[in-house]
């Protein structure tokens, strides 16, 4: 084919089908690897694979050819060097959160693990977690701790009516309230570690000092 031109669609399935069966040689496959790609390339390589939906079939097909290739060290760097300074959005998180639940996880055993742990273990509950610390600036409200320079304070949001008896509350930002540590342990001391309910908390909160956290 003469530089610059273009193979058609048809073209290109049939050079496809004409190297099936015929493996490249391990000198071209060195030759490959010293092989500089400009960004140019790399723009039109990635404009081209936009819109294109690859089948499960092929995706497990792609996994079992990378399977017993172990990545160097050195091609870890690089990766990671790739993603610094980029930040994911939310979106972007939770894409990756679902595209490895259950049966798409390497770690899937049949379905074992309990509703509860997997929902604590999802993106959702993360970003819950996250939103009571945010709104309760990261302060413990029983005692007042904060991490600060010099000084950090384990945080726990807690679910003041409890996470096994209202799901429909699990993910509830209303229902959730930040303590440190501590005086997390406190609370579930004095009223135990199941069946909690909100007028517990309220209580908790009105009486004694907190257990300030280290």
């Amino acid at each position: 084919m003469l530089k610059g031109t273009s193979a058609t669609e048809e073209a290109r399935k049939h050079m496809s089908e004409a190297r099936r069966g015929h493996p490249i040689s391990e000198e071209t496959r060195l030759a490959r690897l010293g092989r500089h790609i400009s960004d140019e390339t790399k723009a039109k390589m990635s404009a081209a694979q936009k819109g294109k939906f690859v089948s499960e079939e092929t995706k497990a097909k792609m996994s079992l050819a990378q399977k017993g290739h172990p990545v160097s060290d050195e091609t870890r760097a690089k990766q990671s060097l790739v993603r610094k300074g980029k930040k994911q959005t939310i979106e972007w998180r939770r894409h990756i959160s679902e595209a490895h639940m259950g049966e798409k996880s390497h770690c899937w055993k049949g379905g074992l693990t309990k509703e509860g742990t997997h929902i604590r273990n999802g993106m959702e509950y993360a970003i819950w977690r996250t939103s009571v610390f945010t709104r309760d600036d990261y302060t413990c409200q029983k005692c007042g701790a904060h991490s600060e320079k010099g000084h950090a304070v384990t945080l726990e949001a807690h679910h003041m009516d409890s996470f096994a008896d209202f799901p429909e509350e699990r993910l509830d930002i209303r229902n959730g309230i930040t303590f440190c540590e501590k005086c997390h342990l406190e609370l579930h001391r004095r009223y135990g570690m199941i069946h909690n309910r909100k007028w517990q908390t309220d209580e908790f909160l009105e009486t004694g000092e907190g257990q300030e956290g280290t």
